[in-house]
């Protein structure tokens, strides 16, 4: 059976770095901040998210509708806000 180490010898030198753990900065080299429109895809940019909770029954439903229409989730939900917006007497916007 291997002797036991005790901690503090475990614990000498914790949290000192020698030279070579160091890792080299260069003040010419510049970190490139990237900006958060950076992070965002193109089709999302300028737009904003909106969402609610429905019952499980609603998703199926709007699911089989694109697929009868073959269009996307959004797109089936910018023609249904569009249609409370003409309801409303607002402009289509969606």
């Amino acid at each position: 059976m291997p002797a036991k180490t005790k901690l503090t010898e475990l614990l000498d030198g914790y949290g000192q770095e020698t030279e070579a753990e160091e890792s080299p900065t260069s003040p010419e080299t510049p970190v490139k901040e990237q900006k958060v429109d950076d992070k965002v895809p193109p089709s999302r940019r300028g737009k904003r998210h909106i969402s609610g909770y429905f019952e499980p029954e609603v998703l199926k439903q709007v699911k089989i509708i694109c697929a009868e229409e073959e269009k996307t989730v959004n797109q089936v939900l910018a023609d249904a806000l569009n249609s409370l917006f003409v309801n409303k007497g607002k402009p289509p916007i969606a």
